[in-house]
């Protein structure tokens, strides 16, 4: 089943309801938060963080009511497991969660009792006017619609679900009204949608956003890379399996199981990330590893013979490698390396799997919620993402048009 809202009305057809559902406030039993209005911001006091499933009623509600309040982290992959394990580990953290998610994992759950430092504050709150679940359908598939109607209608009046409910601990008096909510099913009234252009303008603010995660850590990539390449082109045999070990680990694995491991393995650990500097660090570790061998092979294109006169006129290893054999190095591998760029700049779609809000986990997000702008969406997205990368690769094509002619080659 799926949370109901008019979106989603539009481009598919849903069953009566056979649950209604409200927000729980989930934090730890130590955390200073009691309450719904301990997450307006506090004078003096940091934005509390709030971990929500992505495009769920809770990440609306909150984006709708305390958008300037709080720090919004949206989880994919981890779902609520990954939420509630990020509240079990930080007492100024609190996590939004359907009332049977919250009842579930806290008191129903094979693994209840890793999350036995967390518990429900304050009162349930209806997300919206129409807080219920349904099961979708495609529209020109009726004859399913009347029959799964019919079987929650007939699941609802003989106690069926009344029954189902008891024994996980859901059945309140809201539940008791379902039958009559369903008589005049699907509800007329809909959500004005904002136009078109308004999903421009915020794509395009995400498009900053996956521009600053670039702009940010490829130039750590290219630091780490260079100190790599000079470690395994000069360095002792010790330090040269070390980097060797290192470039094949991170060029070998995929980027997103290494975001993973940056920002949910570690905190189990004690070294916790922001999903922001998680991203940063993920990727310039991944493409340290390229760039390491990038430069390796600009170190060794270098000829031998200028390393040798520089040494025999009495310049010492490390000048000559400074100042003789890195620039000229430098120099042949620019081309390359903005081809890297280009690539780590589309990369940072990966790091939508752990909470950043970039291009991509923008796009995802618009488009579940406004399913038959999907098309549209999904063009605009493309093409921003083409206005950002074309320019770099006209200036690629450039510096390799420049080494041919000035005659370096790798």
């Amino acid at each position: 089943g799926m949370e109901w809202f008019p979106a989603r009305e539009e481009v598919m057809a849903s069953t009566v309801p056979y649950f209604v559902y409200s927000l729980r406030l989930i934090v730890r039993k130590d955390s200073p938060i009691k309450g719904w209005d301990d997450l307006r911001r506090k004078t003096g006091r940091p934005k509390i963080m709030v971990g929500v499933l992505r495009d769920s009623a809770a990440e609306r509600y909150l984006k709708e009511n305390y958008a300037d309040d709080i720090e919004i982290e949206s989880f994919d992959e981890e779902g609520v497991t990954g939420v509630m394990r990020r509240a079990v580990k930080n007492a100024n953290y609190a996590t939004v969660q359907d009332g049977p998610a919250a009842t579930w994992y806290l008191t129903l759950s094979r693994e209840r009792d890793q999350f036995q430092t967390l518990h429900i504050v304050d009162k349930s709150i209806k997300p919206s006017k129409y807080p219920y679940y349904v099961l979708f359908v495609r529209k020109a598939d009726g004859d399913l619609l009347d029959k799964l109607n019919e079987a929650i209608r007939a699941g609802l009046r003989d106690g069926s679900f009344r029954r189902i409910y008891e024994k996980y601990d859901l059945w309140d008096a809201e539940q008791a009204n379902l039958l009559d909510i369903g008589r005049d099913w699907p509800p007329t009234e809909t959500t004005a949608r904002p136009s078109l252009w308004y999903f421009v303008g915020q794509l395009h603010l995400a498009s900053r956003f996956t521009i600053l995660l670039a702009l940010l850590a490829f130039p750590l990539a290219v630091v780490l890379g260079v100190g790599l390449a000079l470690a395994r082109v000069y360095g002792p045999w010790v330090v040269r399996s070390l980097v060797i070990t290192y470039v094949e680990l991170f060029r070998g694995t995929p980027l997103l199981l290494q975001l993973a491991v940056l920002y949910y393995l570690l905190p189990s650990v004690g070294i916790n990330f922001s999903p922001f500097a998680a991203g940063i660090l993920g990727l310039a570790l991944n493409y340290a590893a390229n760039e390491a061998e990038v430069f390796r092979t600009g170190l060794l294109a270098v000829p031998r013979g200028q390393t040798e006169a520089a040494l025999s006129l009495g310049i010492s290893p490390w000048t000559t490698i400074w100042r003789i054999v890195l620039p000229q190095a430098v120099r042949m591998v620019i081309p390359p390396l903005t081809n890297d760029f280009i690539a780590l700049f589309k990369d940072t779609a990966v790091c939508s799997a752990i909470a950043v809000t970039e291009l991509t986990a923008r796009y995802r997000s618009f488009a579940v919620n406004n399913p038959s702008l999907i098309a549209e969406l999904g063009l605009i997205t493309a093409a921003l993402y083409l206005l950002m990368s074309y320019p770099l690769s006209v200036l690629a094509r450039g510096l390799e048009s420049k080494s041919e002619r000035e005659g370096v080659h790798l």
